[in-house]
């Protein structure tokens, strides 16, 4: 026992210093790439936090584990939007914008909204894994695409028409010939990459990357030292997933949000959070699901996957009516997890 207390505690070590490296080197590329600190919050800190759950629903995948799948992603992308959000605003308001909740928000609540209607029958089948998957891509294709664009008036709807009218084929081809051209610097753009590279921007990858690795390894033993304890308990697969596995898998998000704080970053707490979300469905299940279809269980349906879309609804209506998250809807959003915790409790 003693020996699992000691890996746990490495475990939150790693996770909290790994996250703080991985937040001031994430914030250095940004403004280095002229890219705002909340589309690094969107993509690249979001991606990086969610490869723990990413690893866990690959493994559950492949053995055949849908419901640690869904009690896992469900239950991370909940405590990302109570638990995480919550925390960070009863220490500091956060600020929000309008695109952060018309583009990012709606998208959100969307993707979530389509994963109930695919888990509706039972089963999230290889070919609604794919289409989720394709969503995810497309959206950070528009968000590279858009990165520049100041007046969008209705980026929600832009997004749409963006995606159905597979306008990220061109995006994709248009970043291919400037990847691969082999003509020496001459645009603008080309020049200021490579004066960037000048500037030491590939040590701050290699930060980040050193960053992830330290986060991923100390989610690794948080979250086996954690199932070891949870194991001797009896817990069900559902509400195992649901509460220690998805805790353990959110310890990144947690870690890159308390030091997003402490930065004076909170814009990332936010671009993180939602960002993650949208990872979560749109990556990792699509993912999961292109491996082997996911199997919902009928209180998933009828109450975890509804509660997401109630949590995700609260913090929407919080960021329309007030524009930014205070203490007191902090609060909120922390107890939402509580009573939502509680309801399940009573189901198992």
């Amino acid at each position: 026992m003693l020996t699992e207390t000691l890996l746990l505690i490495l475990g939150l070590v790693l996770l909290a210093g790994g996250a703080d490296f991985f937040v001031r080197s994430s914030s250095k590329i940004a403004k280095k790439l002229g890219i705002s600190d909340f589309i690094i919050g969107l993509t690249l800190v979001a991606i990086g936090t969610s490869i723990p759950e990413l690893a866990n629903s690959i493994t559950s995948s492949i053995k055949g584990s849908s419901q640690l799948i869904v009690g896992n992603l469900v239950g991370s992308s909940i405590l990302n939007l109570s638990i995480i959000i919550g925390i960070a605003a009863i220490f500091k308001t956060i600020r929000t914008s309008e695109k952060m909740l018309t583009r990012d928000g709606y998208i959100m609540f969307a993707i979530s909204a389509l994963l109930f209607i695919f888990a509706f029958n039972g089963t999230i089948s290889s070919v609604e894994g794919l289409f989720l998957l394709l969503i995810y891509f497309a959206y950070v294709l528009f968000l590279i695409q858009t990165k520049n664009e100041r007046n969008q008036k209705m980026p929600f709807e832009e997004f749409i028409i963006y995606f159905f009218r597979f306008r990220y084929v061109s995006t994709i081809r248009s970043r291919a010939v400037i990847f691969f051209s082999k003509k020496k610097p001459k645009t603008a753009e080309q020049k200021k990459v490579t004066k960037l590279f000048a500037e030491s921007l590939l040590k701050d990858f290699f930060v980040v990357i050193l960053g992830i690795a330290a986060v991923i390894i100390g989610a690794h033993y948080a979250i086996t030292e954690s199932l070891f304890l949870a194991r001797a308990l009896g817990i069900s697969e559902r509400f195992l997933g649901f509460t220690i596995l998805s805790i353990g898998t959110t310890l990144p998000e947690l870690s890159v949000a308390i030091a997003a704080s402490r930065n004076g970053l909170n814009k990332i707490v936010v671009g993180n959070a939602i960002g993650t979300n949208i990872a979560n469905i749109g990556l990792i299940f699509g993912i999961s699901a292109i491996i082997r279809p996911v199997f919902v269980s009928v209180p998933s349906i009828l109450f975890l996957i509804p509660g997401l879309l109630v949590i995700t609804a609260l913090l929407l209506l919080i960021m329309k009516k007030y524009k930014n998250i205070t203490r007191t809807q902090g609060i909120i959003l922390f107890a939402s997890y509580f009573v939502l915790l509680l309801l399940l409790f009573n189901q198992n």
